[in-house]
């Protein structure tokens, strides 16, 4: 059993070893930085997913469709069958939101507005930047990277935002698939089925060409 130890005491470094992550690095740094720069740049995007939404004792499950564009920005979540509860749109400087019942509100902030109405505290402003995988700009953040320069932690504006999944495609910078993020009573769960990039028209699509 003596000359056992040594072998045991070997393999059960080499499996602790083994299940670590791969160590953050100058080259994660860089990744990064360039991720940042790229994530910021992607202001045209349309997602489609779910959501949970954990207040108190509640539970809350949701579908969530996300167009965001310079032009147009609208956010709806979905009960069963892809029947819109809440949908807020920004207009013209203001935020409105419409309720299933067709009752419409409108104020400069959305995140009030939808604590107002539904007494949900989801944070649009910051969750733009954040489902992204990049932090909010112009608000104290502390980022946390994984060994291939993606967000795995990020905590801003009281919110612990955790990263659990990113897509595979090899093509494009990585973009999350799950992440669950909370702050004081809320929770909130969001796995994205999909992500689909805008294609803005070029200046010459938006005129006729006569020949």
């Amino acid at each position: 059993m003596r000359r056992l130890l040594p072998l045991l005491v070997l393999i059960a470094l080499l499996s602790a070893c083994a299940s670590l992550p791969p160590a953050v690095t100058d080259r994660s740094h860089a990744l990064w930085q360039q991720h940042q720069r790229q994530l910021l740049d992607f202001n045209d995007w349309h997602l489609r997913g779910r959501v949970t939404l954990f207040v108190d004792d509640e539970v809350y499950n949701l579908g969530l469709d996300w167009l965001h564009s310079p032009a147009d920005r609208v956010l709806t979540l979905e009960a069963a069958l892809g029947q819109a509860v809440i949908r807020i749109r920004r207009l013209d400087g203001l935020w409105q939101l419409t309720t299933a019942e067709g009752e419409t509100r409108s104020a400069p902030d959305a995140e009030a507005l939808l604590r107002e109405t539904t007494g949900w505290d989801i944070p649009v402003g910051g969750l733009e930047y954040w489902i992204r995988g990049v932090q909010r700009p112009g608000s104290e953040s502390l980022p946390t990277i994984d060994a291939q320069g993606r967000l795995q932690q990020l905590q801003q504006d009281g919110w612990k935002i955790n990263y659990l999944e990113y897509g595979d495609d090899a093509d494009r910078t990585p973009m999350p698939r799950k992440l669950y993020m909370k702050r004081g009573r809320v929770g909130i769960k969001i796995v994205i089925d999909q992500w689909q990039k805008i294609d803005r028209p070029r200046p010459d699509d938006l005129f006729p060409r006569f020949d």
